[in-house]
């Protein structure tokens, strides 16, 4: 049994509280797998595990630094896919491209999570975007 399991969690702007709910629930997992296993669960975000670096692009020095060495991807996706890389069509829908290749090639987990039923002001809605999800999807 591993004595750490690395998580990374990606999802556009748009998330950020779905995302702090998630890193909360990781917390407490982490503190129960700590005690009954003596396995350490440590959650990877851009946010928290990057810094400023020079790259061909934001999305290269988040993928540099983050790497490809965490066990389980988790995305997220609500009403905006996120801004466009060099190589995908969103910062997260590349993250999740590697995650799936990661998965077909050493097995490790890669699960993408979309909101069904967000709570929004219409004015919210950017339809250019949501048009961006509907079509990642």
């Amino acid at each position: 049994m591993p004595s750490m399991i690395s998580v990374f969690l990606s999802g556009p702007n748009d998330c950020s509280s779905e995302k702090s709910i998630v890193a909360k629930e990781v917390t407490k997992l982490a503190l129960i797998l700590q005690e009954a296993y003596g396995i350490d669960l440590r959650l990877l975000t851009f946010e928290n595990d990057t810094f400023s670096a020079m790259g061909t692009d934001g999305q290269d020095v988040v993928n540099t630094q983050i790497g490809d060495s965490y066990d389980v991807y988790l995305g997220l996706i609500n009403l905006r896919l996120g801004t466009q890389t060099p190589r995908d069509e969103s910062g997260t829908a590349e993250e999740y491209q590697r995650a799936l290749t990661r998965y077909r090639t050493a097995g490790k987990p890669a699960m993408l999570f979309f909101e069904m039923n967000p709570v929004f002001k219409k004015s919210d809605i950017d339809t250019t975007e949501l048009t961006r999800v509907q079509n990642f999807v």
